[in-house]
């Protein structure tokens, strides 16, 4: 699941120093990077002369893996650790071999990256001020495909500017972890950061990085995982059905629903005062449920967090999780006619099971908001229906945008369809998240695209952003129309060409489209929009400062005089 967003996340992504700022952006949102601007030379840090014996078994809460690979839903975990002190200077400290007992290498592997998983892997730490606990600079052996990464703690870059200025001594000093009742922990936000080649990347993203020194208890660990009987469809008594899963001995999870998604930090503020003051509370592994009936639009949030034994929000920003409103509206929408659908998901991430099919759907268009279309019931036609279609009284659509047919993106729908061991199925893509999650204006700022385009009245992906389909049973997204690129050469050819579209094609031949811009406007005359350096948009620019300019389709940085 996802953590709420917040403004602060902007501020990582709008300080590229990059010329390619796809991807920049790209890596800043998958890694929470801040790339160095410039690296001073600072004197190494003095290590006394370690003579390291074991200790035991102890446990590590990683909040490392997850910085660099969060976009494949690798989640902070517990993991067993071999723990050694120095016998020769009280306080110090190492794990060996962190990822022996790693259970998430399968998402690693199917990010591109790699976890070594040696004795010569150590973190080492220095606890003789357990007031002022510091990471040293160790390989960490991790590598996301851009190459090997240091792990290192704050406290060590005094004087190294990590692209958002020179680190002080005082903000050094502000992220030093603590030893307390045998447990090491980071609460601070980005304590400890990820040194690859010439720059650094936030790491402890959560600030729930620890070690808990063999013999010592682990502190409850208050990260949710949820089960659902059904993303996209309500039970017949008009309600989602849910179970919260994590460590057994948390307290109990508080939930709320909401109509809409906060968008503003102060809705934000707004929506976790709620949850504080009016959630609900459940025991975790206990089976809840949360009605629809006072939504308003198409998706339905729930928010929700573990709660400590006295009953506060065990976390400073809850989880949330969004689910389908069945779509009972005929009258906001008009029928443009028949258009001819080439199925190129379900055949796609499941080609042993079913071949590419060719078949007439019916196409709609919003009558308030004429970019954004849908069609009906794709699979009512589709060859394999009757074995797969779910029984329901409402219909099902493919909801995608096409505002601007240069980019034009699918958004999260449920297709009505429950597969054999996999359960229901729903269709999303990645796009239509960073659209939700910053917003169209500040993507397009970024030239970040869809990769779907309509052309001659056929839309068409070329395999740049992902489409997923969701399958219930497994509780994940998959990855759908594309394959593999035959030309790519991996280290020579750019990262954007290594799949290309699949086989999906929605022919809308004959269909009046009129109204709806072929491409984004690129008027040097357009109104100018300003945003400051962390992506957020400025009313009232003000003289001597630093802003992005976006006019129509073009961006600059500009500084006011």
């Amino acid at each position: 699941m996802k953590k709420i967003f917040t403004l602060i996340a902007v501020a990582s992504l709008a300080l590229s120093a990059s010329a390619d700022r796809r991807a920049q952006l790209r890596q800043g949102m998958l890694r929470s990077g801040i790339p160095t601007v410039e690296s001073l030379d600072r004197p190494a840090k003095a290590e006394p002369e370690h003579n390291w014996t074991p200790m035991g078994d102890g446990v590590m809460v990683d909040d490392i893996t997850p910085a660099y690979f969060d976009w494949k839903d690798v989640v902070i975990k517990e993991i067993t650790v071999a723990v050694e002190k120095d016998a020769a200077n009280e306080g110090w400290y190492r794990i060996v071999n962190p990822w022996k007992n790693y259970d998430q290498m399968d998402l690693v592997t199917a990010a591109g990256g790699t976890l070594e998983q040696t004795d010569d892997i150590t973190i080492v730490i220095d606890a003789t001020n357990p007031d002022y606990v510091r990471v040293m600079e160790t390989n960490i052996g991790v590598d996301d495909g851009y190459g090997p990464s240091n792990i290192v703690g704050y406290t060590e870059l005094v004087g190294v500017n990590t692209g958002i200025g020179v680190v002080t001594q005082a903000a050094a000093d502000a992220r030093a972890g603590k030893l307390a009742d045998g447990v090491i922990s980071f609460p601070v936000k980005y304590s400890l950061m990820l040194h690859q080649g010439d720059d650094y990347y936030n790491c402890d993203s959560d600030g729930r990085f620890s070690l808990s020194l063999p013999g010592t208890e682990a502190p409850i660990d208050y990260s949710l995982q949820i089960a659902m009987g059904s993303k996209f469809c309500p039970g017949d008594d008009g309600k989602y059905h849910f179970t919260f899963k994590g460590d057994s001995r948390i307290p109990g999870v508080k939930y709320i629903g909401a109509s809409e998604y906060p968008e503003t930090q102060a809705a934000i503020d707004a929506c976790v005062e709620k949850l504080r003051t009016e959630g609900t509370v459940v025991p975790v592994d206990t089976e809840a449920s949360i009605s629809i009936a006072d939504a308003t639009g198409p998706e339905y949030f729930m928010f929700y967090c573990a709660v400590d034994a006295d009953g506060n929000l065990a976390e400073e920003l809850p989880y949330y999780v969004a689910v389908w409103v069945p779509d009972t509206d005929t009258e906001g929408w008009t029928t443009l006619g028949m258009a001819t659908m080439t199925e190129g998901f379900l055949s796609c991430t499941l080609p042993d099971d079913f071949a590419v099919e060719t078949y007439q759907v019916e196409v709609q268009r919003n009558i308030a908001d004429p970019g954004l279309f849908r069609i009906v019931n794709p699979y009512n036609p589709w060859s394999h229906a009757s074995q797969f279609m779910m029984q329901h009284d409402h219909n099902h659509y493919i909801y995608f945008n096409a505002a601007d047919h240069g980019n034009v993106y699918i958004m999260e729908s449920g297709l009505g369809l429950s597969m054999a061991n996999l359960g229901e199925t729903g269709i999303g893509s990645s796009y239509y998240d960073m659209v939700r999650q910053y917003g169209l204006d500040f993507l397009n700022m970024f030239e970040i695209y869809s990769g779907g385009t309509i052309t001659d009245n056929v839309l068409t992906f070329d395999g740049t952003v992902d489409i997923r389909l969701y399958f219930g049973g497994l509780g994940q997204w998959v990855y759908t129309d594309r394959f593999p690129n035959p030309d790519y050469v991996e280290g020579v050819s750019d990262y954007w060409d290594e799949y290309v579209g699949g086989n999906f094609k929605l022919d809308m031949t004959g269909l009046d489209l009129s109204g709806i811009a072929d491409i984004a406007a690129d008027d040097a005359d357009a109104p100018a929009v300003y945003y400051n350096m962390q992506g957020m948009r400025v009313s009232h620019p003000e003289a001597g400062g630093c802003y992005i300019v976006r006019r129509g389709g073009k961006a600059s940085k500009v500084m006011i005089r």
